[in-house]
């Protein structure tokens, strides 16, 4: 692999030593084999984990390749998208009105557009974008429902209502009507609405693991507000889903919340879980990584897991296993969520102490 792929790969992974040789020529001039899409793709990976700065001078110097050409208006709209992650709003306009003006129904660059109009404060602008993307009509009427409701505010009870119109009006579509539902579920807390959607989708597509994941996390919320039963149902709405698909990380890590909670039901408190019950716990959250080990909350809640069972038994687990989860969680978060890490790596080993 050329190197600045594998820098971003190694970097979001949290391969650091690796990460560090590599940075110390990643930004000199190519070599001569080294094309633009090549550092294009590592954008890509950084753009992924919110690594922007470093997205950004990827993207510049495939736009500075011999063979740019043929890459310079999606460059345009990445390095807009990039800029924009970067709160540098006059850089990310100036990047989109050079793409924009050659393609002026593209959804992803009135998304974008929307994105820079709603920091800088401008609903009219915002509102021209959105224009745009209800003329494409089916074209773009997913782009056009999500950003709608961004700018609706998705707490708010306008935005709130127009799920319930979107969800009555797009019977059919099951990728929108699966996006209803986790907005209704996570923000306006209504679990009886998120929960007849699933359960809609369940009867179109009984095949699909989307919505078993979907009502394995409405029974969660009900049995984190004490509902009997409820965490037995979440638990088998996750294992439903992993077994229709067995690589759709979130069935997994749902059914890890969901071990956690109803075994620590069955507990008095946290310090009664055995080390057999936090292996439980562990191995579904385990396997959530396998498939995708760029989600901060499952490295989160791995560590926990571990510290825990490293104070009940030390030779049960390893605290450095720990300690990496929480050190690449924190790299993936920080830019965007400064301080809502659930571990340090200070009080990580606090907790793992008897």
């Amino acid at each position: 692999a050329s190197e600045p792929p594998f820098l971003a790969v190694a970097a979001a992974l949290g391969d650091d030593t690796r990460a560090a040789e590599v940075a110390q020529r990643l930004w000199h001039e190519p070599t001569a084999g080294e094309g633009c899409s090549e550092w294009n793709r590592a954008g890509d990976v950084l753009t992924d984990v919110h690594r922007y700065e470093d997205a950004r001078r990827a993207y510049t110097v495939a736009s500075r390749r011999p063979d740019a050409d043929q890459f310079r208006d999606v460059l345009n709209l990445k390095m807009a998208q990039v800029s924009a992650g970067l709160c540098q709003y006059d850089d990310a306009d100036s990047f989109l009105d050079d793409y924009i003006k050659w393609n002026p129904e593209d959804a992803r660059a009135n998304e974008v557009g929307i994105t820079i109009a709603l920091k800088k404060n401008q609903k009219e602008r915002a509102q021209k974008h959105l224009d745009t993307l209800q003329a494409g009509g089916h074209d773009t009427w997913a782009a056009y429902v999500h950003n709608r409701y961004r700018v609706l505010d998705g707490r708010s009870k306008a935005a709130q209502d127009f799920l319930d119109q979107v969800a009555q009006h797009e019977l059919t579509d099951f990728s929108l009507l699966d996006w209803c539902a986790v907005k209704a579920l996570f923000d306006g807390e209504r679990l009886d609405v998120a929960e007849s959607i699933w359960k809609h989708m369940s009867e179109m597509k009984p095949e699909s693991a989307v919505p078993y994941v979907g009502l394995s996390a409405v029974h969660y919320q009900r049995g984190l507000a004490g509902e009997p039963g409820a965490a037995a149902k979440s638990e088998a709405s996750a294992r439903r889903a992993s077994e229709l698909d067995p690589l759709f990380f979130q069935s997994y890590y749902n059914l890890g919340l969901a071990l956690q909670l109803r075994i620590g039901q069955e507990r008095a408190d946290e310090a009664s879980f055995t080390v057999a019950d936090l292996n439980a716990i562990l191995e579904p959250i385990k396997t959530t990584l396998r498939y995708d080990g760029l989600q901060p909350q499952a490295l989160n809640d791995a560590a926990y897991a571990i510290a825990l069972m490293v104070k009940k038994d030390s030779q049960s687990a390893s605290i450095g296993e720990a300690d990496s989860m929480v050190r690449r969680s924190i790299r993936l978060i920080e830019r965007e969520r400064e301080g809502e890490c659930k571990l340090s790596v200070e009080n990580l080993h606090l907790l793992s102490q008897v």
